[in-house]
C-alpha cells in the first residue's frame, strides 16, 4: 500500500544509493537494529511507520530530513486512524450523513485538545538527568 512514508523513505533510499544491507549496518553503528527485511517492508508500504528513533536513524543514515520522515508517518498514521473512526462512527450511528461522519472524525483526530477541561491544566516540559519530563498541575477555578 502507497503511504507518504514509503515513498518518502523509497526515495531517500534511491538518492543515497545504499543497499539495505549497508543502511542497516550503519544503523547498528549507531546502536539501533533495523533488519534489511525490515527496511524492505517499510520501504514497500508493507508495514506501518516506525517508531521516532527508527525514522529519525534512518533519515539520519540517509541524508534526510528527520523531522520530515516522522511527520509523514504521522499524517499516514492519522488518515488510517480517521477511516477506523469514520467507520466506527458509521457503524454506531446509522442516521449521520458522510459529511457529519468525516467531520467528527476529523475533529477528533485533529483537534483533541478540545475535549480538555477549559483552564484546568497546564503541563510544564523540562529536563531531568539528561531526559524531557512532563508535570501536569489542575489548577482550580
Amino acid at each position: 500500500m502507497k503511504t507518504y512514508y514509503n515513498e518518502k523513505l523509497t526515495e531517500l533510499i534511491n538518492k543515497s544509493g545504499l543497499s539495505l544491507g549497508e543502511i542497516s549496518a550503519r544503523a547498528k553503528k549507531l546502536g539501533v537494529q533495523i533488519t534489511t527485511s525490515y527496511i524492505s517492508k517499510l520501504k514497500n508500504g508493507h508495514m506501518p511507520a516506525p517508531s521516532f528513533e527508527i525514522s529519525y536513524i534512518l533519515s539520519e543514515i540517509l541524508n534526510g530530513d528527520p523531522y520530515e520522515l516522522i511527520a509523514l508517518g504521522l499524517v499516514d498514521r492519522s488518515q488510517k486512524e480517521s477511516l477506523e473512526l469514520m467507520n466506527l462512527i458509521n457503524k454506531y450511528n446509522k442516521e449521520k450523513d458522510e459529511d457529519d461522519i468525516f467531520m467528527d472524525a476529523q475533529a477528533t483526530i485533529h483537534t483533541p485538545s478540545q475535549f480538555l477541561p477549559s483552564g484546568g491544566i497546564i503541563t510544564k516540559v523540562y529536563k531531568e538527568n539528561g531526559v524531557y519530563q512532563r508535570l501536569t498541575i489542575e489548577q482550580e477555578d
